[in-house]
Parts: C-alpha cells; sequence; structure tokens
C-alpha cells in the first residue's frame, strides 16, 4: 500500500494506518486494524476495498510471522 497516496493509506474514520487482511489465497481486504474503528465495514461499498495480493507477497509475510514465532 505504500504505493497509494496518503488518503488511501490511512483509515478515513480514526487515521490509523490501514492493513491488508488476507481473506483468499490472493485476496485481501484493506482494514482498519483498530478495534473501535469499523473502517471498511461501516461503508456503502466494501468491495472496493478487495485488492489482489501477489504471491510473493504472501510468502514474504508468511516467512517474517514464522521467522519471528521460533525465537525464543
Amino acid at each position: 500500500m505504500s504505493d497509494k497516496p496518503d488518503s488511501q493509506v490511512f483509515c478515513p474514520n480514526c487515521n490509523e494506518r490501514l492493513q491488508k487482511c488476507l481473506v483468499q489465497q490472493n485476496y485481501a481486504i484493506i482494514i482498519c486494524p483498530s478495534l473501535v474503528c469499523g473502517y471498511p465495514f461501516n461503508q456503502r461499498e466494501v468491495l472496493e476495498n478487495l485488492t489482489y495480493v501477489d504471491d510473493n507477497d504472501v510468502l514474504k509475510v508468511a516467512k517474517k510471522r514464522l521467522s519471528s514465532r521460533s525465537k525464543p
């Protein structure tokens, strides 16, 4: 999401940095990580926040998570 303008990187409701949440192998929904914010589920068109995620990006995040779990 770093190639998007600030208006698409930060939540329009609470100004938190938006995150991709993988919902299927290569698709993610862009959501606000704040527990008190409902973005994008409080919007009329939630599907506008659905985005394609390249396999390399998925693998990169998975490797990072696995390596951080294996450290004591």
